[in-house]
């Protein structure tokens, strides 16, 4: 130990410009202090650490039950995340499902609340990889986890296109949970996403009194605008009609390449209501689908006038710019200079989740213009991406930047 150490810590608590001017008669009395506590520190932190847990054992309760485990999950989540500040990064799930395995084999109980907080993050993460993994307990263990994560479960299937999976989940909710009714819905509307359209009319028209909420599940199902306009019609002359339902016409005309159309509801359903972000992301989407760059930019121009531009309003402009790419002759020039300006203009003003997204598709469109022009721009958002962000948007998405 040289004296620089010694100096410092002896003098702790003093100002930094006395530090080094400790007289020389004082160093030995000194370094008897510190020799002294640092004897202590070997065995006073690690009989103070057991004590700590042992009150906490017994205050708690040892082994944990699955409230606590819950709670465990819980607060290793928000470490995580709340440890980037307000972004909302991946969180060490992998390692998180380590130390729950762990502490279940010390005799911790790992049951539904687990689960739930377990799956709720991870879906919302976009977490896939873990989603298997914690379906596949779910389903091996038999848990009655909550009808909430029952419809992530769902939904998960149906994200992985795995219709097959999807109705074996579904009958183990039925085995497990039992109540058929509560979740029917949610069924109807993953098979209606997933493209099994005669099925999920077959379980609508077996509903005796179906609710708004079944009405919007099955709408996705519909084959074509006349079809959606006379379930719409039907539902007028029973439950009646909101915003939802219209937005949900919107996004089936979008999957149907027919954004005039949904352009006429559009502005047939705000004389009336008030459109919120959802229906002008929808609206965005069925121009962004379409590849019809000139509408798509009019109704962002329109909504700019308004001051109602949504976060995935730049993600809609690079979007179509690279299917616009697919057309034949097209104006390369404008649609990179559009890109630019739109990544450049829009990269800090989204949210931080539409951030990564904003950068994924923007890559995508230097890419399919050349490999050369997609690697300069990995390179800029690499310079631009802290460690952290780099790993969180490689985990969550598995695309390396």
């Amino acid at each position: 130990m040289n004296r620089a150490v010694l100096c410092s810590i002896a003098a702790r608590g003093r100002r930094f410009n006395q530090v080094w001017m400790v007289k020389p008669h004082k160093l030995e009395v000194w370094r008897d202090k510190v020799n002294r506590r640092l004897k202590e520190d070997l065995t006073k932190p690690v009989t103070h650490r057991k004590r700590e847990k042992e009150a906490r054992e017994e205050k708690e309760g040892w082994p944990w039950n699955d409230g606590h485990m819950a709670d465990h999950a819980a607060k290793l989540i928000r470490k995580e995340v709340l440890g980037y500040g307000v972004r909302k990064t991946h969180a060490k799930i992998t390692e998180l499902l380590v130390e729950l395995k762990r502490l279940e084999r010390l005799g911790c109980t790992m049951g539904p609340k687990t689960f739930n907080v377990l799956v709720k993050h991870a879906f919302g993460q976009h977490d896939l990889v873990t989603m298997k993994v914690l379906w596949e307990d779910i389903a091996a263990r038999g848990l009655p986890v909550s009808q909430f994560v029952w419809g992530k479960i769902l939904f998960f299937h149906v994200t992985m296109r795995d219709i097959g999976a999807l109705k074996t989940a579904w009958k183990t909710y039925l085995r497990i949970d039992g109540n058929r009714e509560a979740l029917l819905g949610t069924y109807i509307n993953a098979l209606a996403k997933a493209g099994c359209r005669e099925e999920a009319f077959s379980l609508f028209r077996g509903i005796v009194g179906p609710s708004k909420g079944n009405y919007h599940a099955v709408l996705p199902a519909c084959s074509s605008y006349q079809e959606a306009k006379e379930l719409i019609g039907e539902m007028e002359n029973t439950v009646g009609t909101d915003l939802k339902t219209y937005t949900e016409l919107i996004e089936l005309l979008a999957k149907l390449k027919n954004p005039q159309m949904a352009q006429k509801v559009f502005d047939k359903v705000t004389k009336v209501i008030e459109p919120d972000s959802l229906c002008r992301d929808a609206l965005l989407r069925a121009y962004a689908d379409s590849a019809d760059l000139p509408g798509l930019l009019s109704a962002i121009k329109i909504f700019e006038a308004r001051s109602t531009t949504t976060s995935r309003t730049p993600i809609f402009i690079v979007t179509t710019c690279t299917a616009c790419l697919d057309l034949p002759d097209p104006d390369v020039p404008y649609l990179r200079s559009l890109v630019h300006a739109t990544y450049h203009n829009y990269r800090y003003k989204c949210k931080h989740k539409d951030q990564f997204r904003l950068i994924a598709f923007t890559h995508r469109f230097y890419h399919k213009l050349s490999p050369d022009e997609g690697t300069t721009f990995k390179r800029a958002a690499k310079l631009e991406m802290d460690n952290r962000d780099r790993h969180s948007y490689t985990k969550r998405t598995g695309y390396t930047l």
